[in-house]
């Protein structure tokens, strides 16, 4: 093979592993070396089993345990391992080994031992990259943090060539079968008569694995809420700085609650209803842009609500009707509105007085009366326009913060709600600043702030790279 050995690689090295194969310690030699990329694909990034002096079965490939493709300047790696021992236990026909398995498992453990003292750089590089990986699975999802007592000693459990998808995977694979063998042991003492002391130590330690495991679980909706905070503030920046134009109004709609859709209450993976009102998630039915038609029994108008919710679930009051909320979002800096937000509502309202409102299965879940109030909510940005307008509207009264107008349509028996992207975000943000800072997360809208700060300098840098005159 010195054809194939490179000037520009390290020179072969030879170490030397004593082991015992169960008849006394022996030597097993192994000459490590760098080779030209362009060595046959069987031998690279592999070990080779010899006997007297000639190759013995196939080579064998650790190309991917160690991620040797990544191995730098073109390089591969081949060991060449030979033994006296490997010498007495060839067989005949040179194509193998006669080995118990448990001599296998010792040669194979001893070539992987030396493998890894020599590519130790590569390998400490590989788990560095690792060990990255993990603290930003553990960052996103803090509950797979309850699969080890220390990420070093994860990582070093690794193989080296796993990567960033296959880590997530093996952590989430850990996570499932420790919450299958926790509810395993809850149905077990469930199904015990009595509990006698072991089974009431059992008891408190299967208690305080479930506790541990909502910690996890919560944590990671605290980051996720993180996240979406923070993008959505991005989104409330320009999209385009040169002509200052914002994202529509249904890319925050969307992350909010996917459009398109019906929905019953529990289906909180579904929706991020928190952003706008945490309290809007208890009602028992509400659609995302479906037409009037589509969930009421009578209905022919096609008009559709951004937002609308029917039956709070926690809030029903005996012989009073239950108000319905309607939600409309207006584009982001939008100075002059394509529709009046105020009439859009009450037209909405007026459209659904006497109607019977069907859930998902045909179910009546609302009959809408002339008593039925009404909560309207719009959500838009107060531009100079849009506020002189609010404020020749019914909806006319300014909130304390000067960031949204409230009012009151007594013949829709409806109120009205004006709040601005902004406050609603930030008020989202303060409802759950106490989880980030637990977690030690920050402020969304800062962080957002501070990417949309670096986006503009890499794209002033950009632009002035492009426009610099060339050289001479």
């Amino acid at each position: 093979m010195n054809e194939f050995i490179s000037d520009k690689v390290e020179p072969p090295r030879c170490t030397t592993e004593i082991v015992d194969f169960g008849e006394g310690p022996t030597e097993l030699i192994v000459n490590h070396l760098f080779v030209e990329s362009n060595v046959s694909a069987s031998l690279r990034n592999s070990y080779l089993l010899t006997a007297h002096g000639r190759l013995v079965g196939d080579p064998i490939s650790i190309e991917r345990k160690y991620a040797l493709k990544e191995l730098p300047n073109g390089k591969s790696y081949v060991a060449i391992i030979r033994s006296d021992f490997l010498d007495s236990r060839v067989d005949q026909e040179r194509l193998g080994f006669k080995l118990t398995n448990e001599q296998r498992e010792i040669l194979e453990e001893a070539v992987l031992n030396s493998t890894e003292g020599f590519l130790k750089n590569h390998i400490k590089k590989m788990r560095t990259r690792q060990r990255i990986t993990v603290e930003g699975l553990i960052l996103e999802h803090p509950q797979l943090a309850s699969q080890f007592e220390s990420i070093e000693d994860y990582v070093n459990g690794l193989s080296p060539g796993m990567d960033d998808e296959q880590i997530a995977q093996n952590l989430f694979v850990l996570l499932y079968r420790d919450e299958r063998d926790l509810r395993k042991r809850i149905d077990q003492l469930d199904n015990l008569d009595s509990l006698d002391a072991q089974a009431k130590s059992e008891a408190r330690e299967t208690l305080s694995e479930i506790q541990n495991q909502e910690k996890g679980r919560l944590a990671e909706l605290v980051v996720k809420r993180h996240q979406l905070l923070q993008i959505s503030n991005v989104l409330l920046k320009f999209k385009d700085d040169e002509s200052r134009s914002y994202h529509y109004e249904r890319v925050i709609h969307e992350i909010i609650c996917p459009m398109g859709e019906m929905y019953k209450s529990g289906e909180h993976t579904r929706h991020n209803l928190w952003m706008l009102d945490d309290s809007l998630a208890t009602y028992e039915f509400f659609a995302s842009d479906k037409t009037i038609t589509s969930i009421a029994a009578n209905g022919k108008s096609t008009k559709e609500p951004d937002l609308i919710f029917f039956n709070p679930l926690g809030f029903r009051r005996e012989g009073m009707a239950e108000p319905v909320v309607i939600v409309e979002f207006k584009r982001p800096g939008d100075d002059r509105p394509s529709q009046d937000p105020v009439r859009q509502v009450l037209r909405y309202v007026e459209e659904l007085r006497g109607e019977k409102i069907t859930d998902i299965d045909g179910a009546i879940v609302s009959d809408i009366s002339k008593e039925t109030p009404f909560e309207c909510i719009i959500v838009c940005e107060p531009t100079p326009n849009s506020r002189l307008h609010f404020e020749s509207s019914l909806a006319q009264s300014p909130t304390p913060d000067g960031q949204g107008y409230y009012g009151w349509s007594k013949p829709h028996n409806a109120h009205i709600r004006v709040i601005s992207f902004s406050k609603m975000l930030r008020d989202a943000e303060m409802r759950n600043q106490s989880f980030f800072d637990q977690l030690k997360l920050g402020s969304p809208s800062l962080a957002a702030k501070k990417r949309a700060a670096r986006s503009r300098e890499r794209r002033q840098v950009r632009a002035e790279t492009e426009n610099r005159p060339a050289a001479n």
